[in-house]
């Protein structure tokens, strides 16, 4: 147990305790636990907006009055005034604070970072806050102070793959190849752990670059071990096979399996819009007309309220446009 979880159990027991002889006080504490509890589950999430904290701080404010003007020892001294002044200066000191590093978001990502070294989003945020300031500045200092704290960070446990696919796509952008030891890297997180939303996310910013010809095509082959790595987990999730399915056909040139992928994304899930959109226009450019139409019919359908147009209007129009014979270079999917 560290400091910080003594001091709230500390304030936990004081509460009980105090809840006969110091009502208030009692309340106060235990609106903070309260109000922290609605937002709060067994699983460790990170407090991602602060005015979440707001609500349950009104608790602290009133069991800190009410010791100090209601309840507590100094509730008929002159000390009081003193200890108003005292948490007035305090708070509007550290309101101050806060809002000078609100006031620049880069200045925000930096001080999150420094005061939570641990944290692996933190720090992402904060090389991500440099390489924006360096695409509004067009200097390259930014950049190279992002990817050494991406090359650092990766290491922090539970740190995602999103930080070796920056540094790729980073040095790609420049013109250079990633080392082998980031590929390396980030396979063996794909071989610990099956990918998340963030995972299938970083693998679509790896489709991108390969197909965009910034990455280097010599690593091609590192990016299809760190595909066959994260099929490897039985099952496969839909998102995943999706991006394998953009892989396949716009950097594999590998339509057949691109059509395998999405229609076992689709099967995974029958009523996926996206995952339908995928497979029809696949179907279309693959010269399957005939069954991408009807798909397309069933999607009308379920067309309540139009609440389909925007999807349906651009695969009718597709399926029109397409000739018989699909071009080779039909830009496809994009998952």
């Amino acid at each position: 147990m560290n400091a910080l979880q003594a001091t709230l159990l500390a304030l936990f027991c004081a509460a009980l305790w105090q809840r006969n002889r110091r009502p208030l006080f009692a309340l106060g504490i235990l609106w903070f636990f309260a109000g922290h509890v609605l937002t709060g589950t067994i699983i460790p999430l990170i407090l991602a907006f602060e005015h979440r904290n707001y609500f349950s701080s009104a608790g602290l404010l009133l069991a800190a009055t009410s010791l100090i003007a209601l309840e507590g020892p100094l509730a008929r001294t002159q000390l009081r005034a003193a200890a108003v002044a005292l948490a007035a200066l305090f708070y509007a000191g550290t309101t101050w604070m806060r809002s000078e590093e609100w006031s620049d978001s880069l200045r925000l990502a930096a001080s999150d970072a420094m005061k939570r070294p641990a944290s692996s989003a933190a720090q992402f945020d904060y090389a991500q806050a440099l390489l924006q300031v360096s695409i509004e500045t067009k200097t390259s200092d930014p950049a190279n102070k992002a990817l050494k704290i991406l090359d650092s960070a990766r290491h922090i446990p539970g740190a995602s793959i999103h930080f070796e696919q920056s540094m790729i796509t980073l040095l790609g952008e420049s013109g250079y190849p990633a080392p082998d030891e980031v590929w390396t890297s980030l396979i063996q997180k794909l071989e610990r752990e099956r990918p998340d939303t963030n995972g299938v996310h970083a693998l679509t910013r790896l489709n991108h670059c390969f197909q965009d010809k910034q990455c280097d095509a010599a690593q091609l082959p590192k990016l299809e071990q760190a595909y066959e790595t994260a099929l490897a987990h039985t099952p496969p999730s839909d998102a995943l096979l999706s991006v394998h399915g953009e892989f396949a056909w716009h950097v594999a040139n590998d339509r057949d399996r691109a059509e395998q992928d999405f229609r076992e994304a689709l099967r995974r899930h029958p009523h996926a819009i996206s995952a339908q959109s995928n497979l029809i226009v696949v179907l279309i450019y693959q010269g399957k007309r005939q069954e991408a139409a009807a798909m397309i019919e069933a999607l009308e359908r379920n067309n309540h309220f139009g609440a389909l147009d925007g999807v349906i209007e651009p695969l009718r129009r597709t399926l029109k446009e397409v000739t018989v014979t699909t071009p080779t270079s039909a830009r496809g999917p994009d998952a």
